[in-house]
């Protein structure tokens, strides 16, 4: 059986409530959310909106929203909803952007 890895607008709904809720909680609304990509193979169209969606509501704030392991072909979709996203591929690119040194 294979594991569907797309992600679609009502998980998107899900996810922002819970990136929200989490970064209010854990975060007080100033640390930099990451979120780990590493299994979306895929987003439509709408999703795609919908994250753009979320990193706006952040970007308003100023708390930074980092898609990391991202995987190209969700770049893609991303891309063209016109949004301002950063990406990293690896831990490297995620500790120079962060400043910082993941153990």
């Amino acid at each position: 059986m294979e594991l569907d890895r797309s992600l679609t607008f009502p998980s998107v709904e899900y996810i922002r409530y819970v990136i929200t809720k989490s970064s209010s909680c854990w975060g007080q609304n100033k640390m930099p959310v990451i979120v780990d990509c590493i299994h979306i193979q895929f987003a439509d169209f709408t999703a795609a909106q919908g994250i753009r969606d979320v990193v706006k509501a952040f970007n308003k704030r100023n708390q930074t929203f980092i898609l990391w392991r991202v995987k190209p072909s969700l770049v893609r979709i991303l891309e063209g909803t016109h949004g301002e996203f950063i990406y990293c591929y690896s831990e490297d690119d995620l500790e120079g952007l962060l400043g910082i040194r993941l153990i």
